[in-house]
């Protein structure tokens, strides 16, 4: 099956500008909703950033919007991880020599969104910034730390103020 990943064009198809100024129009269609309903030949319609709207057949022009044919292409919404360590090793130089064929990869398998559980708090934080920015292609990271036991239960005391 051909596919033609709407996390992609969205994420990376306007290159130019922020994603909040992006307009795109995917026409010629086959897009699965993430329901289980499908549109065999449809059109998405995206405004500053943000999916406007789904529908069958051609959608109007939109002026000023990026045009892409999907050929008959199927067009899907992307995946979130909600649990993963992604920085592997502690490795200061992970983000400069291992981060972007890793973010590749996510975007490759279909993820748009990761949730970082656990990593190093300055590492993923830079991550976090170059794939913002767009210096490392990769998808939306979500970053999760340890919140301490403090005051609580079991927990060491809280510390004195």
């Amino acid at each position: 099956m051909k596919t033609l990943a709407l996390f992609a064009i969205l994420a990376f198809g306007c290159t130019f500008g922020s994603a909040a100024a992006q307009n795109l129009l995917i026409t010629n269609a086959r897009i699965l909703d993430g329901k289980g309903g499908e549109i065999p030949r449809g059109s998405i319609v995206v405004r500053d950033g943000r999916i406007a709207s789904v529908a069958a057949g051609a959608a109007a022009n939109v002026p000023g919007a990026r045009v892409i044919d999907a050929a008959g292409r199927t067009v899907m919404p992307g995946f979130i991880d909600a649990h993963r360590h992604i920085i592997s090793g502690n490795d200061p130089m992970w983000v400069q020599t291992q981060a972007p064929a890793q973010m590749q990869a996510f975007l490759d398998a279909g993820f748009t969104t990761v949730l970082s559980a656990g990593d190093t708090a300055e590492q993923i934080l830079e991550l976090r910034r170059r794939t913002a920015d767009g210096s490392i292609k990769g998808p939306r990271i979500f970053a999760a730390g340890r919140v301490g036991l403090a005051g609580r239960a079991g927990g060491p005391p809280p510390p004195a103020v």
